[in-house]
Formats: C-alpha cells, sequence, structure tokens
C-alpha cells in the first residue's frame, strides 16, 4: 500500500522486526519477501519492533540502523540488553506513535536492563494509544522521569513504571555520573516546553518534551510540525499540515488511503480499529500462526470488519479460510491441547469450546484470582478429545550430563534422551523438568514429598515438547529453568511425557540437587541521610530487601556535586533564595517508602503469604524480565535473517495471543514491600550497633570507604555543600562468585551552612574618593571591603545601608551583585549631603543573607553651599572687566558718532557759500 503524504510516500509494512545479536541481524517475524530496502522505506511497521541481546565489544550507537521514514509502530516496542545503544534518537529519529495492538505485560514500551543507554531519544514520540509504559534497571539512563508520559499514554492500561534508572547509577572514582534530570535542559524556546513540577520536560539535556494547547493529554488533535498551528479535527497527536486530514500522524478514528474520516465507508473492512482496508487489502495480510489451531489463520473480510476469528454465530468456511458462514445449529470453536502453566496461557482458551487432544493443567502456585480467572478461561469448553494418561510404572532411567548456571538466572540440563525407536507402543511428547527449593540435601527424598505444610516446599515444573528442545551432541537433549532465586539449593529431576497407551514405556531420573551462584545483590534502602553540621552527614540505611548472597559489608561513595548555585546573580538581593536541601525526592525508588500505619500481615497465613509475595514479584523485574524473554524466545529461533534464503518463520506470538490477559491491577495486597521486608529479612552477618561510626574525609569534594554496619556518620565535609551519597551492597568477598549492587541507593544531601563564614569583616571596609577625570567629586565615595574567602556556597551579592547620624528619615537598604561589585571595585555612592555617615553590610550567599556588621561614622562629606573668597575675587574681577569694557564701547561709539557728525558739517558749509545745489 503507497499513499502520499507530502514529499513521503507512505508505506505499510505487515510485519515485525527485531534486530538481534548484532546491531545489523535484522529479521522478521512473518513470512514476506521484504528486502533490507523494503524495510528502511517502511513508515508504518503493522507489528512489534524488538532490539534485544545485543552483544560483543567495540559496539557504538552509529552501528545500529536508521529506520528514517518509520513513523508509528503498531504493535510494542521492546528495548533490552542492546550494549553500545546510547539513545533511540540515531534508530527513531521521526517515531511518533506506538499503537500498542499488543502488549508485553499490559506494556506497549519497555525499555529494561540497557547498561549503555544514556537518553530514550524518542524526541518525536507524541502518542502510545494502547498500554503503559515501562522503563527499568538501566543503569546509565538519565531524564527518563523528566517526561509527561501522561501527556503520551492514553490508553487502556496506561499505566506508568520507571524505576532504578540513571539518577542512582554508581558513580566512578573522579567523576560524578549521576543525572541531573531535576535541574531541565537548556533549550534556546523554553517557552515551547512542558514542564513537570517546575523543571523542563526534557528528552537529554539539550531537547525537551514540545509544549502543544491543542494535544489535549493526547486525546486532541494536536499541533502542526511545521508551523505549530492546530491540526485537523480528525487527526490525533499532531499533523505536518494544519487543518489537512491528509497528514495526520494517527488518526482519531479511521485512516481510508492516508486520510482521516469518521467511518470506513461501504465496501471496506475496519482493521484493527484504525485503517480501512478493500477486501483484497484485508485478504492479502499475511496470515497468523496460532497456538490454538494446527494451521495458520488467515485474515477475513466479514461484515464490515477485517478480522482473522469469525463473529459469534459464524465459522471459518471449510473450503475458503478468507471467508466466514452461518452456523447451524451449535458452533463450535476447536482449538488445540496444550501444557497449562500460567492464568495468562489459561486465558488463551477462553472462547474456545473444542479442544483437540489434551489439557495438561499444571500451575504450581494459584492465585489470588485464579479461581475466576480458571472459569473465564475454561467457562466455554465442552469437550475435551484426548483420553488423558494413566501412571506407567514401568519406568526406564534417564541420566543426567552437564549442569550449567548463566548470569540471566537461567539453569541449563544436559540429558540423555529417551530412546523410543524400539519401544513400538511408546509415542514421545516431550520431557518434564520438575524442581523445588530444599533446606539441605537429602538422599531420602522423593518425588511426591510434598506435604509438609510449606507452601514454598512444593514441586514445581516445566514441559519440554520434543519439537522445541533444545538439540545437544547426538542423543542429548536440553532444558533449562529460568528466574530461579540465587544462592539457593534446588532438588529437580526429569521424565518423559509420552501418548497414553497400555504398553507405553516411561522414563525418569534421579532426584539431583544443585545449589545456584550468588549474584548481584539489589541496592540497600535509605532510611535517613541528612546533614547533622556544616562538615557533618549523618546516614541510615536498611540491607536490600534481596540479597543473593552473604552481604558482609557496604562501599559508601560521596561527591561534591556542586559548590553553591549557577547563574543565581538574578536572585543578589537574596528575595527569593530557596534553602531546602535538593534532595530529589520526585525521584523515589519503589521498595524505599516506610508504612503509614499497620498492614495485615498478622493476618496473613505464611502460604497466603507467599502467594501474595508471587503477585507482588509478577509487577517485578523477574516477572517482567520472563515475559520480556518469552515474548524474544517463545520456542527456539527458526527467524530467518532479512535476505537470506528460505522462508521466514515466526519468532513471536501474534498480537491477540500476546496480550497480558492476566495482567488487570491488583485488588488486595497482605501487605506492602516495605513490611516484606521485615518479615522476610535476608541473610545477613552484619551486627546492628546502635553507635554511628565516623568517617574522615580528608578529600573534601570525593571520598569512598567499606563498613560492616549500616549506618554512618560523614565527617570533615565542605559546608553547605551538595554531596551525591551513594551505597552499594557487597557479598562476602572470601565465596566465589560475589559481587556488590548494579545499582547503588541514591542521597542528595547538603550540609548546614557556616554562618560565620559569610560575614563581612569590618577591617576590611575602606572608603575611597570618587574622581572623574582627574577631579574629586566631593559629595560621593567609593566604599569597598574584602570578599569572603570560604563562603557558603556561591556570593550571589551584597546588601548595604548608609545614613547619617540624626536623620529623620530611615535607611532604605539597597542591593548590588557581585559582579558590579567586582566591576566598580567597591560600592559607588553619589549625590551625598554633608554630614557623618555610618554603613551596614551583609553578604548573600546560596545559604541566605548574612549576619550584618554595622561601621558608625565611617566617613564625612563637607562641601560649602556658598563661593570661596577666592572665586568671589576671580568673579568681582570679571565683573569690573566686563564694565569697563562696557564703559569703553560705549565712549568708543559716541566718540565715532562726533566725528563723524564734524565732519559732514564741514562740507555743507562751504556748499552753501558757494551756491553749489546739494542735489
Amino acid at each position: 500500500m503507497f499513499l502520499k503524504i507530502d514529499a513521503l510516500t507512505e508505506k505499510q509494512c505487515s510485519y515485525g522486526l527485531k534486530i538481534s545479536h548484532t546491531p545489523k541481524t535484522l529479521f522478521k517475524t512473518r513470512n514476506s519477501k521484504a528486502t533490507w530496502k523494503d524495510i528502511m522505506e517502511c513508515t508504518i511497521l503493522d507489528g512489534d519492533f524488538t532490539i534485544a541481546t545485543i552483544y560483543g565489544g567495540n559496539i557504538t550507537n552509529e552501528d545500529f540502523p536508521v529506520f528514517p521514514n518509520l513513523r508509528e509502530i503498531t504493535g510494542s516496542l521492546l528495548i533490552y540488553n542492546a550494549r553500545g545503544l546510547t539513545s533511540l534518537e540515531h534508530i527513531f529519529p521521526n517515531l511518533r506513535v506506538i499503537g500498542g495492538q499488543t502488549l508485553i505485560r499490559n506494556y506497549a514500551l519497555v525499555i529494561y536492563q540497557n547498561e549503555d543507554l544514556r537518553y530514550i531519544g524518542l524526541n518525536n514520540l507524541k502518542l502510545v494509544r494502547n498500554g503503559g509504559v515501562r522503563i527499568t534497571d538501566n543503569a546509565k539512563l538519565c531524564f527518563s522521569r523528566s517526561i509527561n508520559w501522561n501527556d503520551i499514554v492514553i490508553g487502556k492500561f496506561g499505566k506508568v513504571q520507571i524505576d532504578k534508572n540513571g539518577y542512582n547509577s554508581r558513580f566512578s572514582e573522579n567523576v560524578t555520573e549521576s543525572c541531573q534530570d531535576f535541574y531541565g535542559c537548556k533549550v534556546d524556546n523554553p517557552e515551547k516546553c512542558q514542564k513537570m513540577d517546575g523543571p523542563l520536560s526534557c528528552w537529554n539535556s539539550t531537547s525537551c518534551q514540545t509544549y502543544c494547547k491543542y494535544h489535549k493529554s493526547g486525546k486532541g488533535p494536536g499541533c502542526s510540525s511545521l508551523t505549530g498551528e492546530k491540526c485537523h479535527s480528525s487527526c490525533l497527536g499532531g499533523c505536518e499540515i494544519p487543518n489537512d486530514p491528509t497528514t495526520c500522524y494517527a488518526c482519531q478514528k479511521y485512516k481510508l488511503n492516508g486520510e482521516c474520516v469518521e467511518k470506513c465507508p461501504a465496501n471496506t473492512y475496519a482493521h484493527l480499529d484504525n485503517r480501512c482496508l478493500t477486501k483484497e487489502e484485508c485478504q492479502n495480510i499475511l496470515p497468523i500462526k496460532s497456538l490454538l489451531k494446527k494451521d495458520k489463520i488467515f485474515w477475513k473480510a466479514f461484515k464490515g470488519k477485517c478480522h482473522y476469528n469469525c463473529p459469534d454465530g459464524f465459522q471459518e468456511d471449510p473450503t475458503n479460510p478468507h471467508n466466514c458462514i452461518i452456523c447451524e445449529g451449535y458452533c463450535p470453536r476447536k482449538c488445540l491441547g496444550g501444557t497449562i502453566d500460567s492464568i495468562k496461557t489459561a486465558l488463551f482458551y477462553e472462547k474456545c469450546n473444542i479442544i483437540e487432544g489434551n489439557l495438561d493443567i499444571n500451575i504450581e502456585r494459584s492465585e489470588k484470582s485464579s479461581t475466576k480467572q480458571f472459569t473465564k478461561a475454561f467457562g466455554n469448553i465442552r469437550e475435551i478429545t484426548g483420553n488423558g494418561e494413566k501412571v506407567i510404572c514401568d519406568f526406564y532411567p534417564i541420566n543426567f550430563g552437564k549442569v550449567d548456571f548463566h548470569a540471566e538466572r537461567h539453569f541449563d540440563i544436559s540429558f540423555t534422551k529417551f530412546n523410543t525407536s524400539n519401544l513400538n507402543d511408546t509415542v514421545l511428547l516431550g520431557y518434564t523438568v520438575y524442581y523445588k527449593k530444599v533446606e539441605k540435601i537429602d538422599p531420602d527424598l522423593g518425588y511426591g514429598d510434598d506435604i509438609d505444610g510449606e507452601c514454598d516446599n512444593q514441586w514445581k515444573s516445566k514441559f519440554f515438547s520434543t519439537e522445541h528442545l533444545y538439540a545437544g551432541k547426538e542423543n542429548e537433549g536440553r532444558a533449562w529453568l529460568e528466574y530461579l532465586e540465587l544462592n539457593t539449593l534446588y532438588a529437580y529431576y526429569i521424565q518423559t511425557k509420552v501418548v497414553s497407551h497400555p504398553n507405553a514405556k516411561h522414563a525418569i531420573s534421579k532426584i539431583e540437587f544443585y545449589k545456584t551462584p550468588f549474584k548481584n545483590p539489589e541496592s540497600p534502602l535509605f532510611k535517613k541521610a541528612e546533614a547533622i553540621g556544616s562538615d557533618k552527614i549523618l546516614l541510615e540505611w536498611d540491607p536490600p530487601i534481596k540479597a543473593n548472597g552473604n552481604i558482609t559489608h557496604y562501599t559508601v561513595m560521596w561527591n561534591a556535586k556542586s559548590i553553591g548555585l549557577e547563574n543565581g546573580e538574578h536572585d543578589f538581593c537574596g528575595n527569593n533564595l530557596n534553602l531546602e536541601s535538593s534532595n530529589p525526592s520526585s525521584l523515589s525508588f519503589i521498595g524505599s517508602m516506610k508504612s503509614n500505619g499497620k498492614t495485615d500481615v498478622q493476618k496473613c497465613h505464611k502460604c497466603r503469604i507467599d502467594k501474595e509475595v508471587t503477585k507482588i514479584e509478577d509487577e517485578s523485574d523477574e516477572a517482567l524480565e520472563d515475559t520480556v524473554m518469552n515474548t524474544i524466545y517463545p520456542f527456539p529461533l527458526t527467524n530467518e535473517e532479512v535476505e537470506s534464503d528460505g522462508k521466514f518463520e515466526d519468532s513471536i506470538l501474534d498480537e491477540i495471543f500476546k496480550i497480558s490477559y492476566g495482567g488487570e491491577p491488583i485488588e488486595y495486597y497482605c501487605f506492602d514491600q516495605y513490611n516484606l521486608r521485615e518479615e522476610e529479612k535476608p541473610h545477613n552477618s552484619i551486627a546492628n550497633t546502635e553507635i554511628y561510626p565516623e568517617i574522615y574525609n580528608e578529600n573534601i569534594t570525593f571520598g569512598r570507604a567499606n563498613i560492616s554496619s549500616t549506618r554512618v556518620i560523614l565527617t570533615g565535609l565542605q559546608h553547605f555543600t551538595e554531596y551525591s551519597i551513594q551505597i552499594i551492597a557487597c557479598q562476602d568477598t572470601a565465596e566465589p562468585e560475589n559481587s556488590c549492587s548494579k545499582n547503588a541507593a541514591f542521597k542528595i544531601v547538603r550540609t548546614e551552612p557556616f554562618p560565620e563564614n559569610d560575614i563581612i569583616d569590618l577591617r576590611t571596609i575602606k572608603v575611597f574618593p570618587y574622581i572623574v577625570n582627574g577631579t574629586e567629586q566631593g559629595d560621593s565615595r567609593i566604599i569597598t571591603w574584602k570578599i569572603p574567602d570560604d563562603p557558603n556556597g556561591a556570593i550571589l551579592g551584597f546588601r548595604y545601608k548608609i545614613w547619617r547620624e540624626n536623620d529623620e528619615m530611615p535607611p532604605s537598604e539597597r542591593c548590588i551583585s557581585k559582579s558590579e561589585f567586582e566591576k566598580h571595585n567597591g560600592v559607588l555612592v553619589l549625590g551625598l549631603n554633608n554630614g557623618i555617615y555610618s554603613f551596614n553590610i551583609s553578604t548573600v550567599s546560596s545559604a541566605g543573607i548574612s549576619e550584618s556588621v554595622v561601621t558608625k561614622d565611617l566617613f564625612q562629606i563637607n562641601v560649602s553651599n556658598w563661593f570661596s573668597w577666592v572665586e568671589m575675587l576671580y568673579l568681582f574681577l570679571f565683573f569690573i572687566i566686563v564694565i569697563a569694557a562696557s564703559l569703553y564701547g560705549i565712549y568708543r561709539f559716541y566718540h565715532f558718532i562726533d566725528k563723524k557728525a564734524k565732519k559732514y558739517a564741514q562740507k555743507i558749509i562751504p556748499a552753501k557759500e558757494q551756491g553749489t545745489p546739494l542735489l
């Protein structure tokens, strides 16, 4: 399908993608003939996108492919264990919508255990239509909590859970690596950014989450990415051109030929509630591989919808899998039998009526709501065609081979396969591994020894079919158990599962024992972190909930984050200083909260506690990891790499089977996690002393120490300075494979100020004349003093008063910034009247306004109000000269006139005498 949107051709790709093993190894999850070039041109990926298990050395962010045109992923986006990946911005520069049509434990976006990831980098992401966001255990990830996810996540199951990321990562010997999320980011136009409780919402230190007044928490049309104007009302989450329904990034209702419409017109079919397809387009969608049917399920254009299932009252046409026909009477839905090992698996059968084969239900720990959910799952089943299996006492032995335990808490078991070639009546279905925790190695432990009153002391099982069993050497099989508890002794054995027959033979192994190794303990939990002086910080913490070994000591690390406030001179008068500690309480850690009031622990039976523990852990990292691994490896990989020979097989379940049906909100907890720790404290050899040991810090900016208690006082610190404090728990170094916490408990604590250090020394206050062009200004002075050498943080400015004795008006207080003070080498005071002046001065520092000091009679102004006698003399002489010059001028004027008149008279008289006419 190719549709025109601006200069970009829209291309819908009906498959999921997975990058695995190496950054350049790309798998497709449905059979198609698409090439690498075709995939790079996708604008809408109709499936899931997974980046997982990238290992190897010297991997950089640039090694990963770029999908420049990809705007929408209709399924989920999973980033797991991708080494070398530092930001998703490189891979998805234009990703705007995650549809969430398939979910991972109700999450559409999962970013989990990526040790090199620094920033999320999905700067253009506007919408997660369905499902939530889970970002956890990414040791270096910053700014994950500064995003306003509520503005992005709009659909059902819209939970956002973010924890154990970069804000509590450990720092190195010399450099602080902790994040600066709560400081926001620096951008050119902050008014265009969203804010989260004050600071800007940032994707990284230079990019923010843009604000759009038409977005309306993800439910509005959004803004144009080009002009910022309102998009067409049928758009959702933004567009390119305002008021143009053909350039929307997503649609409120449906998309038809690239244009957002209110409903699908006649002769088109609604696909996944967001697109309108023709009948041909619907039937050309690649079929789905189902767990519940032998054959693949084909898409059907029927009754206005494009779907793979027929509606109620209809069944698939046996002559045309793309069509539905009406049922005559009872219309059963048939599904393949299988093994039920979880509520989630059971719910796959919710709409099934006939089970072809057997249902093997093996759930060792049922949850609180399991009865209700089993009724929902199996309530429509009317017939199971399998006859069941009879217990056969004639067992053949199975011998174990090598046993390995991997860092991902996977327990691999190799064994000799059961040879059925000479057993005509025995059809091998697979092998079931049984395992349970035990206190000690017991040679007399029996296969059925479960009844001892302990809920946790029951055999659990995991089935491996012959098709999905890892193959080892010839005649060797390999099974694996996942997510076992660390530093724990397990008993295990393996047994065959065969098709029921009177003469069928079984095989079983002896019960063996294995103790899992240590692993990184979880981080400790802070109880108290507070300054108790200008050079002391008191710390107290609890051991980790899961020690995963024998904790013998803790490493405490501290680093001076800042000396004062940056760019603080905008408040050099000290009117708006926030003097509270910058402890980032908004970045709280899951599991570290104290309980409020009494819990119901006392009311719970131990079995109930264990069940609730299981339910809580289902929402924890282990449950997430379990689901993630099942998503990546639902069974041994048969994927083909892109552009390789052969068919591309499904590597993950189809959307409808991958949805986390069992992910409903938990209605009841027997206790919270904090009280759980009180009930089940991990093994710990540290003595709980009543005194606080002290550690003297010789280097005021950085330090680290190993201590055996859970409390300490750090001394010798810099006054009024923020310290990043991180604590990790460490296991016994005498034990093999010992380790420390991968993530640290993290706090920022500021020491108390030392007020005396901000007070101005009276002896340094000096007064100097103010000289302009070599002339002293008698009514002006420059007052200077020495700036404190060791202030509390940064010096922002000074507050001062100048007054004359016996003035009726009280003196007004003035302010000067430190930079202005240094520019003029003091305070310039102009236009003073005569008198004796006193001076009051206080310092404005990061810690606030210091105590003021007063110096009386500091200087005197004495400027005369009348002219001096010299000035009077000069003025008198000036007037004399002016008068003399005036009199002389008058004299000369009249003298000139008189002279002219005489000459004229002399000319007139002779003329009269001679009778000469004058004219």
